[in-house]
């Protein structure tokens, strides 16, 4: 729900390595139907990185988090969609970034949905929580 979206937002853990933080919403009607929350990170202290200087001549970094599709709208398209609000809202006020996520390595379905999108699992970068769980997924 709403409430717990907020939370997400105002709580997350990495809060200390966040410059900016945004919540993108997608709605049909007036109902939401998905959300993700976009935050300019430092990729040295949010990421495990192999090799830096690969990342050194990027000027922003944002990390999208907590990409949510309402069950009764999964596989239709939203999270391509969620994706294109994502590029339009960054492309919009930035030049010279590069996006990057956290997906589950097990969600087939995310992992399709964002190589769609142009992102390609990153070799380059480690999550710290979980590398054996979560992968990383860049674009640009």
């Amino acid at each position: 729900n709403i409430a717990d979206i907020m939370n997400l937002v105002m709580y997350s853990t990495r809060s200390m390595y966040v410059s900016e933080k945004y919540l993108l919403i997608g709605y049909v009607g007036n109902f939401i139907v998905c959300t993700a929350i976009v935050e300019r990170v430092d990729p040295i202290k949010v990421f495990k990185i192999g090799n830096i200087s690969a990342m050194l001549n990027i000027e922003y970094n944002f990390l999208i988090t907590s990409v949510v599709v309402h069950p009764v709208y999964r596989h239709k398209r939203f999270c391509q969609r969620m994706c294109k609000i994502v590029f339009d809202f960054v492309d919009d006020r930035y030049d010279n970034y590069q996006l990057h996520l956290e997906v589950d390595r097990n969600n087939s379905y995310a992992i399709r949905c964002y190589e769609k999108r142009n992102f390609k699992l990153d070799d380059n970068i480690d999550v710290l929580d979980d590398p054996t769980r979560f992968a990383v997924m860049t674009y640009k």
